[in-house]
């Protein structure tokens, strides 16, 4: 199967994921793999202009929401799976490939896509078990964003408005957050991410995004009368 073009901007963010190779854990201790690749992204905000707006290490790969306003996002990806490899294989003696296959990556332009991607992205781990909140598993940008640890690289706002449909106070986040999605929203968001433009489900009579029934849709965190799928 071809890989998709890549589509570069500077106006709207990325979801970007990679894994570790065969599918294995990381090598090494999770708290060293999640300081190499903060500490990296860091740096290529620095150097590079790159916005962080959510970053989830899981054992074998990452979520991250990313958007690369002064450098194309494949130099990014580049220097920054690159520089990890590197670090990771001499402090624990490997070689190799330390990444599976390149990383995927879906274009965000909408702020209901944006939402459902941060939702998905920040619920990893609950969805596989390994907590029961997102504020409480320690390798995410939730807990530093909302206070309880130090945060580890700066999040962003999202660009061009792409966040008004997520809530704007911690607290309704953190609620929001830990709203689980139904079993075939997390199946169609799992699809949509893997689209070069995130997209959901359109009903084919009305063309119109799939929304749940308004009695399960929770109000709009802002104040809009807008009935939105989360």
């Amino acid at each position: 199967m071809p890989r998709k073009r890549l589509i570069r901007t500077s106006h709207f963010p990325y979801h970007v994921t990679a894994r570790a190779n065969n599918r294995d854990d990381f090598p090494g201790a999770l708290e060293f793999i999640w300081k190499t690749l903060t500490n990296e992204l860091y740096l290529q905000a620095i150097l590079h202009g790159a916005q962080v707006h959510a970053f989830v290490l899981m054992s074998n790969h990452f979520h991250l929401l990313l958007s690369t306003p002064a450098t194309p996002i494949d130099e990014v990806m580049r220097e920054l799976l690159s520089a990890c490899t590197r670090i990771i294989h001499v402090r624990t003696g490997r070689s190799g490939h330390l990444f599976g296959r390149r990383y995927y990556w879906s274009l965000i332009k909408d702020p209901l896509y944006y939402a459902h991607a941060l939702k998905y992205v920040y619920r990893n781990p609950v969805k596989a078990g390994l907590s029961e909140r997102v504020e409480e598993y320690p390798f995410s940008t939730f807990p530093g964003l909302v206070g309880s640890v130090r945060l580890p690289v700066a999040i962003h706002a999202a660009p061009a408005g792409l966040d008004s449909l997520v809530p704007d106070s911690y607290d309704a986040l953190e609620k929001w957050l830990n709203r689980a999605h139904r079993a075939e929203e997390a199946a169609a968001i799992h699809l949509a991410l893997r689209r070069k433009e995130f997209k959901l489900p359109v009903n084919r009579n009305t063309r119109k995004v799939f929304n749940l029934p308004a009695t399960d849709a929770p109000p709009s965190p802002k104040g809009s009368d807008t009935k939105w799928w989360l």
